[in-house]
């Protein structure tokens, strides 16, 4: 038994939950398909609260940025999201949502360039 007040104790032989991922990394990745499926714990972080943006990064790489804040008037707390996601291979789409405080994303790649060189045996 866990004690935090005089009113209010957890008995922690009952506490379980399950999630493929630690509370403290906060995100899950999973290949599948030819695509990349992402799962970022958004906890307490309104739909309409959260942005996501794409941006650049070193050498052919792109940075997913994920930022949300919602306050919770009944705690008088905030909740928050404020990740960057670092992509090796350029994206072609990244389609999101929010459902029972997870947002997943499902990034697809662009097809690598072929070069259109013209060979002629002569």
């Amino acid at each position: 038994m866990f004690f935090l007040s005089d009113l209010l104790s957890f008995d922690d032989t009952h506490y379980r939950f399950s999630r493929p991922m630690l509370e403290r990394e906060g995100w899950y990745s999973l290949e599948k398909d030819g695509k990349l499926l992402l799962l970022l714990n958004v906890l307490g972080v309104d739909k309409k609260d959260i942005k996501l943006d794409v941006k650049s990064y070193d050498n052919n790489k792109q940075l997913i940025s994920v930022n949300g804040t919602t306050k919770n008037e009944k705690f008088d707390k905030d909740f928050s999201i404020n990740m960057n996601i670092i992509v090796g291979k350029p994206m072609e789409n990244l389609e999101w949502d929010v459902e029972n405080g997870f947002l997943t994303a499902e990034i697809t790649f662009q097809e690598p360039v072929k070069p259109s060189v013209n060979i002629v045996r002569k």
